[in-house]
């Protein structure tokens, strides 16, 4: 694989993964406009130019991560609150069926 290709493969990566984030950030519409288009032109405009290098592929990547992190923290949150939920809410039903199966072993006939 040439490096050509290497680097247009990781900026579509960043780009795809920057779209990602911001459909499934919690900031408002238009900042989230204004950030993807203002990453697309600068990556546009470095490609054009031919002056793309690992350092700004690195720092893009690195912005495209914070924002999938910010995106992702209240998510992860979330979905950790619902899991202590249904812990809770499962608990005494999970006790019962415990205590239910031991009675029934008690009266079986034993083998």
């Amino acid at each position: 694989m040439s490096m050509k290709n290497f680097g247009k493969g990781l900026i579509f990566g960043a780009v795809v993964a920057g779209v990602a984030t911001l459909l499934t950030n919690r900031n408002k519409g238009e900042e989230n406009r204004k950030f993807l288009t203002d990453f697309i032109d600068e990556v546009k405009n470095e490609v054009e130019q031919g002056v793309i290098t690992t350092t700004t592929i690195r720092l893009q990547s690195e912005e495209v991560k914070k924002q999938v992190a910010t995106a992702l923290q209240p998510a992860m949150r979330d979905i950790q609150k619902s899991i202590k939920d249904f812990q809770f809410q499962a608990e005494p039903r999970i006790t019962q069926i415990q205590e239910q199966i031991e009675t029934i072993q008690e009266h079986l006939p034993k083998v």
